[in-house]
């Protein structure tokens, strides 16, 4: 695609450490008295023209796995990945290098 607009792209890898946010998943909740909604999170209208509503309640919560986004300072893994990229990327007219975070 950047070769098409001619524009030049950077490939970045991660080795720090990641603090991503946390994904929220919510449930559909048992108790749907709308006199206590103590423990629930979201009330959705099911229809546009103000009928029932939908109760949710959090469900679980994820924190995202830092080693599946970064190499975490393994910088013999990350050099290898580089070997192996960069001639791989150097084939597209528009690979403007590699950007790597969080080597210092």
């Amino acid at each position: 695609m950047g070769g098409k607009i001619q524009y030049k792209i950077s490939v970045a890898l991660e080795n720090g450490p990641v603090n991503g946010p946390a994904k929220l998943y919510f449930t559909p909740a048992k108790e749907t008295n709308k006199q206590n909604y103590g423990s629930v999170f979201l009330v959705l209208a099911r229809t546009a023209n103000g009928g029932d509503k939908t109760v949710y309640q959090l469900g679980h919560i994820e924190q995202p796995d830092a080693a599946k986004i970064s190499f975490l300072k393994r910088t013999e893994d990350l050099s290898g990945v580089v070997l192996r990229l960069s001639p791989y990327f150097k084939a597209f007219s528009s690979f403007n290098g590699l950007a790597i975070h969080g080597l210092l």
